[in-house]
């Protein structure tokens, strides 16, 4: 009986398949928001949450809710490459180049919606999320992704890292700077089309982000921020799935709030640098306070 509030909120078939998809995009979220982290990309990722709305109408119109995200995957991965390119001419910054293809989209997201007559429901589920409408068909979507996004992250882990921190020697060690950012920039998409249904379009950002940036607070060293964030992004998903159950509220949103508590209470507690700790101990060397990130 103690247990039975932990798994009466699975019971159905449904709900477990609401479990692995959380688990699944909470661990691959928080994993390459550390990259989102590294690199500033946060802008980046929510360009692309945003720049998936045609593919996802234009799917919707071919062949109903069923294909949502396949037209999303399929739209996610010309928008990252849009922007790799359009960033490689030194006249355009790259912030004003993803504000260009954000806008762009979305705005061909909404001409395309216009269109349509009996979008809401479908348009709602990907705005907000509704994980219990995980299908069998999406669940082997994201494990798919999950699995091609986790295995690319392994073989080019040093890559990325190296480009990150130091991009000059990347370059001089014959790294191709171009083809390192556009892949990333493409499992950055896959990643965000994996969280749709978990989490919806609009809070997709602090999905992928707030677990990264929680980890940041914890450790100094690449590999324990990798695990650490992959940890808290699937504990979020998981716990924030059993409350959302008891207290009959949105999964995704309550998902994000308890993401974001857990990063409040890390950033005021934390012995070491939280503010509590800062504000008990005496004054120490600027240096201590600026901690640098160790690659091993």
């Amino acid at each position: 009986m103690t247990l039975q509030w932990l798994t009466d909120p699975f019971l159905l078939e449904v709900q477990r398949r609401a479990l692995v998809e959380v688990l699944l995009s909470g661990g691959l979220g928080g994993a390459l928001g550390c990259y989102v982290i590294f690199r500033r990309l946060g802008f980046m990722t929510d360009a692309l949450s945003h720049a998936v709305l045609p593919g996802v109408v234009i799917a919707f119109l071919l062949t109903g809710a069923a294909g949502i995200l396949y037209g999303a995957l399929a739209a996610g991965a010309v928008a990252a490459v849009s922007i790799g390119f359009i960033t490689r001419d030194q006249r355009i910054q790259e912030d004003a180049a993803i504000g260009v293809v954000l806008t762009g989209a979305f705005a061909l997201g909404i001409v395309l919606i216009s269109t349509v007559h009996s979008y809401a429901t479908a348009l709602e589920d990907f705005l907000f999320g509704n994980v219990l409408l995980v299908s069998p068909e999406d669940l082997w979507l994201t494990l798919g992704l999950s699995a091609v996004v986790a295995a690319v992250l392994l073989i080019f882990h040093r890559r990325f890292v190296l480009r990150a921190f130091d991009p000059g020697l990347a370059e001089a060690m014959g790294l191709r700077g171009l083809l390192l950012d556009l892949l990333l920039l493409l499992l950055l998409a896959a990643t965000v089309v994996v969280s749709l249904r978990a989490i919806g379009n609009i809070l997709v950002v602090a999905f992928l982000i707030t677990p990264a940036a929680t980890a940041r607070l914890l450790t100094v060293r690449v590999p324990r921020m990798l695990l650490l964030s992959a940890c808290l992004g699937a504990f979020s998903g998981a716990a924030g799935l059993v409350i959302a159950y008891y207290l009959n509220v949105s999964s995704g949103s309550l998902i994000v709030c308890l993401s974001t508590l857990l990063f409040l209470v890390v950033l005021i507690c934390e012995p070491r640098r939280g503010a509590l700790a800062r504000r008990l101990r005496p004054t120490r060397p600027a240096k201590e306070d600026q901690p640098r990130f160790h690659h091993g």
